[in-house]
């Protein structure tokens, strides 16, 4: 393949935004980032000291609260089952009006 023989355009030709400034769409992106020390400064590092120092220690639950917490879910999983049917069925129904009524205009034409 033969090269171009035309001139390579400048990237400032043509270019409509940021005032026509190649510094503009020429420049390298930053890193994400990276002015977070700066911003934040030592506070960053205070938070992850914070963090790695926390006792996590659980509660020995007993079987009454075992329970307890097992009723409980799943009472609120057979609510969102309920609210699911219950979206189900009338989002069903109201598509078969939807088509009933469409049908029903097509025949009276």
């Amino acid at each position: 393949m033969g090269r171009d023989r035309r001139p390579r355009m400048n990237p400032g030709v043509g270019y409509i935004g940021s005032g026509n400034k190649t510094s503009v769409f020429t420049r390298r992106s930053k890193l994400p980032f990276a002015k977070i020390k700066k911003v934040y400064g030592e506070e960053l590092e205070r938070l992850k000291q914070d963090q790695i120092q926390q006792n996590f220690s659980f509660k020995k639950l007993t079987e009454k609260e075992r329970l307890e917490i097992k009723e409980r879910v799943k009472d609120q999983i057979i609510k969102e089952r309920r609210k699911e049917l219950i979206i189900w069925i009338i989002t069903f129904l109201l598509a078969f009006c939807f088509f009933a009524f469409v049908r029903y205009l097509i025949l009276m034409k």
